[in-house]
């Protein structure tokens, strides 16, 4: 009796032990060679995506931004006309009417916008059209000069829309406007207003925009696809002017009186 008892409390306390389990060996896995190669070409491809997906991103808020700039310049260019009667360098503020001041280049060039900062003289410096509180009419600019605004050094053959060279022929000063595209432009800017020689811009700043455009209707508008006279244009992220075609980049705004 006492011999099954003790082998009953044996198989008791046996009972009672933790079971046993089969041990299991822990394994590191590795990558192949062609495993990480994989890896490592999407990781580039995600990399190259997301790269693209910004420049565009950048892009396009420079393209906002060009288009506010020009809604802008475009209100200026309306102020003038309310003021005046007449868009600039037209009417009395035409070419033949008006003393350039400090030799600033051609006035009929798209890119001088001169007369939306300076007052328009005469040949005796006399303004053309001073402003009279009495009528409500005449010249009280500056129009704009919150962006932009300098020197530029462009064609003297880029004189209307027919002219597809904006550098072709001599050099001239104008003062333009330039748009938010920076690049290593052919276009030279430069501050201040008035450079005596072509020289002195030797050292101008390069980056920066081309030359906002304004076409009116004594330019030759109608070689421009896209634009109903008067109309803008900035010659877009790659600073070639293309007439305004609709397969390229050029950015147009067509001026209504209702701006």
């Amino acid at each position: 009796m006492a011999q099954d008892a003790r082998h009953n409390a044996g198989a008791t306390q046996g009972s009672l032990r933790a079971p046993r389990y089969p041990r299991v060996r822990s394994r590191i896995i590795g990558l192949t060679l062609l495993e990480l190669l994989v890896v490592v070409a999407i990781l580039a491809a995600t990399a190259t995506i997301g790269v693209l997906a910004l420049d565009n991103t950048g892009q396009v808020t420079q393209e906002r931004l060009v288009t506010h700039e020009m809604r802008e310049l475009a209100k200026a260019i309306q102020n003038f006309r309310q003021d005046t009667g007449f868009y600039p360098k037209t009417g009395p503020f035409a070419a033949a009417q008006v003393a350039l001041p400090g030799d600033i280049g051609l006035l009929n060039s798209p890119a001088n916008m001169v007369q939306l900062f300076r007052e328009p003289v005469d040949g005796d410096d006399n303004p053309i059209m001073p402003w009279n509180p009495d009528s409500g009419r005449g010249w009280r600019g500056p129009y704009s000069s919150d962006f932009g605004e300098g020197n530029v050094i462009v064609g003297e053959g880029f004189v209307d829309a027919s002219d597809t060279d904006p550098l072709a022929g001599d050099a001239i000063t104008v003062i333009g406007v330039a748009d938010p595209f920076e690049f290593a432009s052919e276009f030279i800017w430069a501050r201040p207003f008035e450079i005596p020689t072509a020289d002195d811009v030797d050292d101008a700043p390069t980056l920066r925009g081309s030359p906002y455009l304004l076409f009116l209707e004594n330019d030759q508008a109608t070689e421009i696809e896209r634009c109903q006279a008067p109309c803008l244009v900035s010659l877009g992220p790659d600073g070639v002017y293309d007439q305004g075609a609709a397969d390229t980049d050029d950015i147009i705004l067509n001026l209504t009186p209702s701006l």
